[in-house]
C-alpha cells in the first residue's frame, strides 16, 4: 500500500522544529524503502515529485515557516505515469490518498489513476462545501481508501479512512500532529512524548488550529452483506499481490526492524554524509 505521511506543528522553538523535522524526514525515507514508485512532497505551496526518492532536508526552511510538511509514498497499483504521483495538487486544494478505489467512475481515463480521477472530481464538483463534494463520491464507495485532504481556499484540513484502511495518528510533544500509514514511522518519534489517537471509521475529521480533530461528516458505508461486485482490476493495475501474515510474528518482526530503521535515521541526519539511494539499497 501507499504510505502517506503528515505533519503539522504549533512550535516556534527552532531547536524542536529540526528535530520533529528529522524525525519525519526519517519516517519518509522508511515509507519510500517499501513503497518506491514514486515520491512527493508538498511544503510551504512547493511540490516536488519524482520516482526517485526525494531528499526533504533541503526543505527545514520552508517548515519553519508554513510548519506543515505532506509527503507520499507510492505503490501504483493504476496509472503509471508521471502525472500521477502525489500530492496532487491545483488552486483549490492538495489531495493524497492510499488505498484503491473500486467505483466505474474511477476508471474512464486508463492513463490515470483512481486517485487522480477522484481528484479531478472533486475539484469540478460545483459544490463550495469540501464535505459534501467527499460524501458524493465516496458514499457507498467498495474500495478502501484513507485520504488526507487540503482545502487550500478556505484553508481547512481534512483526513478520513473507510474500515479496511489503516492509519496512525499521534501528537508528539503535546503540539504536534503526526499522521502515519506506517506503524513503524512511530519508532522514529521515540525521544518525544507520544499518544496515539484513535478515530472513527467512515468519519471525515477537520484538523482545527489548535491541531484538535473535529467530525464534520459521515460517509454511508455497503450494507455489511453487500454483495460486491467483481471489479477486473486486471484491465487497469498490476496483479496485487496477497500477503498473509501471522499475528504472532508481527510482534518480533517488529522488534527485529527496529534497529535497521534507526540506522537509517542515523546516516540520514549525519552532518558529513547525505542521504542517498545507495544508502536505501541496503535496507530493501
Amino acid at each position: 500500500m501507499c504510505n502517506i505521511n503528515y505533519l503539522i506543528t504549533k512550535s516556534n522553538n527552532t531547536k524542536e522544529l529540526k528535530h520533529i523535522f528529522n524525525m519525519f524526514c526519517s519516517a519518509t525515507a522508511n515509507s519510500y524503502a517499501t513503497n518506491k514508485d514514486g515520491d512527493g512532497v508538498y511544503i510551504n505551496n512547493k511540490l516536488e515529485l519524482n520516482f526517485k526518492f526525494i531528499d526533504k532536508q533541503k526543505y527545514f526552511k520552508d517548515f519553519k515557516i508554513s510548519k506543515e510538511i505532506l509527503s507520499h509514498q507510492r505503490i501504483a497499483t493504476s496509472g503509471f505515469s508521471f502525472e500521477n504521483l502525489q500530492p496532487f495538487i491545483n488552486d483549490k486544494m492538495v489531495m493524497v490518498h492510499n488505498g484503491v478505489l473500486n467505483n466505474d467512475i474511477f476508471y474512464k481515463d486508463k492513463g490515470l489513476s483512481d486517485t487522480k480521477h477522484l481528484f479531478n472530481l472533486i475539484t469540478e464538483d460545483n459544490k463550495k462545501d469540501m464535505v459534501k463534494s467527499i460524501k458524493k463520491y465516496l458514499n457507498y464507495e467498495e474500495g478502501y481508501f484513507s485520504i488526507f485532504i487540503k482545502d487550500i481556499i478556505n484553508n481547512n484540513r481534512y483526513y478520513f479512512k473507510n474500515e479496511y484502511a489503516q492509519i496512525y495518528i499521534y501528537y508528539i510533544n503535546n503540539n504536534t500532529l503526526f499522521i502515519t500509514t506506517n506503524k513503524i514511522n512511530k519508532l522514529f518519534f521515540e525521544n518525544c512524548s507520544v499518544k496515539e489517537l484513535t478515530i472513527k471509521d467512515n468519519t471525515i475529521y477537520k484538523i482545527e488550529e489548535d491541531l484538535s480533530l473535529i467530525i464534520v461528516g459521515t460517509l454511508k458505508a455497503m450494507p455489511y452483506n453487500y454483495n460486491y461486485t467483481n471489479f477486473n482490476y486486471k484491465e487497469y493495475s498490476k496483479p496485487i499481490q496477497q500477503i498473509t501474515y501471522k499475528e504472532e510474528e508481527e510482534e518480533e518482526e517488529e522488534e527485529e526492524d527496529i534497529k535497521k530503521y534507526k540506522d537509517i535515521y542515523s546516516f540520514y541526519t549525519a552532518d558529513k554524509e547525505k542521504y542517498s539511494k545507495n544508502n536505501l539499497e541496503q535496507y530493501r
